[in-house]
């Protein structure tokens, strides 16, 4: 019997103690978590949105770099074109490890090098110096 007792004095079952007072704040609990639940369902559609915005954003910053790259090989393709009538013919490269271009002049009968900007040296230094960034620096920070 003191269990039965205990059951109905208890505040959850609204018995003799606390009276519509828990049935209030479980009212009040349920308002709380319906705003909560608002006020998520908004943050969530406003980082929906921007997150849209920073793709079509990226999207379209990937779409101007690939014109301009279809552009500078365009150009250097004509530049190539238009050195090919001269006694000395240019090459115009591109050097992927240190992402640079590279121009090599050289005498059209005889194939010598006779300029090269960026010379070969420094070439070389370059890429011995990007071969050593990983042994020197941690690429994670």
């Amino acid at each position: 019997m003191e269990n039965t007792n205990a059951i109905a004095a208890s505040p959850i079952a609204g018995g003799v103690v606390g009276g519509s007072k828990p049935a209030a704040d479980i009212g009040r609990a349920g308002d709380k978590l319906a705003n909560l639940s608002k006020k998520n369902e908004a943050v969530k559609a406003q980082l929906t949105d921007q997150s849209n915005k920073i793709v079509k954003s990226q999207e379209e910053r990937v779409a101007h770099l690939s014109v301009i790259e279809e552009q500078l090989d365009e150009a250097i393709q004509t530049l190539n074109d238009s050195l090919a009538r001269t006694p000395t013919k240019a090459n115009i490269s591109h050097d992927n490890v240190l992402n640079r271009y590279v121009v090599r002049i050289a005498d059209r009968q005889s194939g010598e090098i006779v300029r090269e900007i960026p010379s070969e040296e420094l070439l070389k230094f370059a890429r011995h110096l990007e071969k050593l960034k990983g042994i020197l620096f941690d690429k994670k920070a």
